[in-house]
């Protein structure tokens, strides 16, 4: 199978690129499918949080930037883009990267200019709880960050750990369950 870009194009922009629609995409409709993907255990700039060291390696994903007011989130129970809101032709397709991100592999400082930017973004793991809370209800995360986030107790002690290689083993708090 292929990388269906039947709704979607690449577009060169101010020295940078990115995913734009070609139609008209409705609210739950699949934006674009990653098929020709490839899974890895470390976490980079170019991959997408799918389990607890499992990360996802699709070209497309390279060019969906973050925004903190998104159309899209990234479905990992079908490995695609779906859209969370009605997507205009021509609209940039963007996702929240901390909603499928538990840490990210650079923070950065946005400028997606939207009345709820959060400035600096960082991952999941990083953020306030009522940041998180706020995610959870507005549906920009994927369902691994709800699993995370849903099944533990938003606090220090009971979120995942990291080893010294940036891989994550479930917290030992008897409110926590993440198995994969």
């Amino acid at each position: 199978m292929e990388i269906s870009l039947a709704k979607v194009k690449i577009v060169e922009k101010h020295g940078y690129n990115k995913i734009v629609s070609k139609t008209t995409i409705n609210l739950n409709e699949v934006v674009f499918d990653c098929y020709q993907s490839s899974f890895q255990t470390t976490r980079t700039l170019k991959t997408t949080q799918v389990g607890l060291n499992k990360h996802i390696k699709n070209k497309l994903l390279d060019f969906v930037n973050h925004s903190c007011n998104p159309n899209s989130v990234f479905d990992t129970s079908e490995i695609c883009f779906r859209a969370i809101k009605d997507i205009r032709k021509g609209e940039e397709i963007t996702f929240f990267y901390p909603g499928a991100e538990i840490i990210l592999a650079n923070n950065f400082y946005c400028n997606c200019g939207s009345a709820n930017c959060l400035g600096y973004i960082q991952g999941g793991l990083e953020m306030d709880p009522k940041i998180i809370q706020s995610v959870l209800e507005k549906g920009i995360c994927t369902k691994f960050f709800k699993k995370i986030f849903l099944s533990c107790t938003i606090d220090s002690h009971s979120l995942p750990n990291r080893d010294r290689n940036g891989c994550f083993s479930p917290p030992s708090h008897s409110t926590c369950h993440t198995s994969s």
